[in-house]
C-alpha cells in the first residue's frame, strides 16, 4: 500500500499507518521542509528497525493554498495506480483538499483506487472515510516501545542509557520493593538522608568489591557527610535495623571503625537504595507493569530513569580532544541538553510520563512534566505526579495540576497506585 500523510506536529499521526501495515512508500506532505526531512529520515529507521522497508517521500507544499495542495496531490495520484490518503493529521485546508481529490479523480481517472481512512490513535479504531467500508487492518493494534515514541518525536535515549532500565522484576523483587517503600513510606525524611549516607559510601567503594558489595572508607565518608558519623541518630538506626530485620541489606563496620561493609540482597534492592527517589520510582515501575485489565497487562513498555537528550543529536565533546576536529566554533557551538524522567510507560501509540516525589514538591515539577511530556508526546501525553503525599498549599497545587492536564496520585499503598496507574493512559 502507499500513504499519504498530512505532516502534523503530533509526530505519531504521521506514523501510525505505517505501523499498522506494512506500507510500500509513504508520502509526507508538509510546509516545514526541513522538519519533514527529518521526520522522514527518523521514520526510516525506526521501521527498518522493525524488518520493515519502506520509503518516505518529504514533499514540501504551500499548505494555505488550497490550489497548491491539490496541485500536490495530483503529482502523487497520478505516479500510483492505488494509494490511501490519511486523515490522522494536518490542518483543516489539507482536509478539504483530501475531499475535492477523492471526488475529481473518481470522476477524471476512474481506473485509480484511492482510500480515505483517519486513525484514533487512543482507541485503535480506523474510521473509514471513503464510504467503501474498507479500512486497514489494526490487529494487532499498533504499539511503540519508549525509546521509539522518543525518537518518533525527534529525541533519543541518551547513549548508555537504551537498555539499562527495562528491569525484568521477579515476584521476589517485587515485593522487596515493596517492603523497602514501607520501610521509606514511614519516614520519608530520615530516609532520605539515610540514602544520602549510601550514595556517599558507594562513592568511596572499593575497586574489588562486587555488584552486591560494596567496602567504604568510613573517614572519606565522613570527610564527604561534612565530619557527621554515616548512618547515625536513632531514626538512621531504626530503619538500618528494619532493613536488616527484612533480610534486604547489611551494614557491618570493622572492629577499628576504619571500613564500611555494604551488602544488598540483590541489584534491585540496591537500585533503591543509591537515589534518594529510588524507592518510590522501583515501586511506581513495578506496579506499572504488573497493571492488568481483564487479564491482559495495560502496559506494553515501561522505563524507568529515562534519559533523553533534548534534540536527538548527541554533539561533540568540546573537553574531549579525539572530537577536536569536528567541533563547532566557539560561536555556534551546541552543547547536549537532557531531561531525566522517572517513568515512562507504553499503552500501544499513548505516553505516559510519570514524576515520583518521595518528599517535598513543589508547583516547579509541574512545570518541568508539563513541558517534557508535550515534547515528547504532543497532544496524546498523558502526565502523572506520583506522591506521598501533598503539603504545602496543596489545594492550590491540585488546582494547578488540573489546568495542566496532570493527575496527582497520592497514595502510599501499592494497590492503590496500581490501580490509578491502570487508568492512567485514559485520564
Amino acid at each position: 500500500m502507499v500513504y499519504i500523510e498530512f505532516y502534523d506536529q503530533n509526530a505519531v499521526e504521521n506514523v501510525c499507518s505505517s505501523l499498522s501495515t506494512k506500507a510500500e512508500r509513504v508520502y509526507i506532505l508538509g510546509g516545514n521542509k526541513k522538519a519533514v526531512q527529518k521526520c522522514c529520515v527518523r521514520y526510516t529507521g525506526l521501521l527498518e528497525e522493525r524488518g520493515i522497508h519502506t520509503e518516505f517521500y518529504p514533499v514540501n507544499i504551500s499548505k494555505n493554498k488550497l490550489k497548491s495542495l491539490i496541485k500536490s496531490l495530483l503529482l502523487i495520484i497520478k505516479k500510483e495506480e492505488e494509494c490511501c490518503i490519511d486523515l490522522t493529521g494536518g490542518d483543516d485546508l489539507c482536509l478539504v483538499a483530501a475531499g475535492y481529490i477523492a471526488g475529481y479523480v473518481k470522476a477524471k481517472y476512474p481506473d485509480k483506487v484511492i482510500q480515505m481512512h483517519r486513525f484514533n490513535i487512543r482507541t485503535n479504531a480506523v474510521d473509514d472515510c471513503d464510504g467503501d467500508g474498507n479500512v486497514i487492518s489494526t490487529i494487532p493494534a499498533p504499539q511503540l516501545r519508549v525509546d521509539e515514541n522518543i525518537r518518533v518525536y525527534g529525541a533519543d535515549i541518551a547513549p548508555g542509557h537504551h537498555n539499562n532500565n527495562r528491569w525484568k522484576l521477579t515476584e521476589s523483587d517485587v515485593e522487596d520493593i515493596k517492603r523497602i517503600w514501607e520501610i521509606c513510606a514511614t519516614d520519608t525524611t530520615n530516609w532520605n538522608c539515610f540514602v544520602s549516607d549510601v550514595e556517599k559510601a558507594e562513592k568511596c567503594k572499593s575497586d574489588n568489591s562486587s555488584k552486591l558489595k560494596i567496602f567504604s572508607g568510613i573517614q572519606e565518608i565522613k570527610r564527604l557527610n561534612g565530619g557527621n558519623d554515616c548512618f547515625s541518630g536513632n531514626a538512621m538506626s531504626v530503619i538500618r535495623k528494619r532493613l536488616n530485620e527484612n533480610r534486604l541489606v547489611r551494614i557491618e563496620e570493622s572492629k577499628d571503625r576504619s571500613v564500611l561493609k555494604i551488602t544488598y540482597k540483590s541489584e534491585i534492592v540496591r537500585q533503591c537504595l543509591i537515589k534518594s527517589g529510588n524507592a518510590l520510582e522501583m515501586l511506581v515501575y513495578a506496579m506499572a507493569l504488573e497493571a492488568e485489565d481483564k487479564g491482559k497487562k495495560v502496559y506494553n513498555d515501561v522505563m524507568h530513569s529515562v534519559y533523553v537528550d533534548w534534540d536527538g543529536e548527541i554533539h561533540p565533546d568540546k573537553k574531549s580532544k579525539s572530537n577536536k576536529e569536528s567541533q563547532p566554533d566557539q560561536k555556534n557551538e551546541k552543547v547536549d541538553c537532557f531531561n531525566e524522567i522517572d517513568i515512562v510507560a507504553m499503552k500501544n501509540l499513548t505516553p505516559v510520563f510519570i514524576s515520583c516525589k518521595n518528599g517535598a514538591v513543589n508547583q516547579e515539577e509541574l512545570y518541568k512534566l508539563y513541558t517534557v511530556a508535550n515534547h515528547l508526546g504532543g497532544k496524546y501525553a498523558k502526565k502523572v505526579l506520583v506522591t506521598a503525599s501533598l503539603v504545602d498549599s496543596a489545594e492550590r497545587f491540585r488546582q494547578r495540576a488540573k489546568d495542566l492536564g496532570i493527575t496527582i496520585i497520592e497514595e502510599k499503598d501499592p494497590k492503590k497506585i496500581k490501580k490509578l496507574l491502570k487508568n492512567a493512559y485514559q485520564s
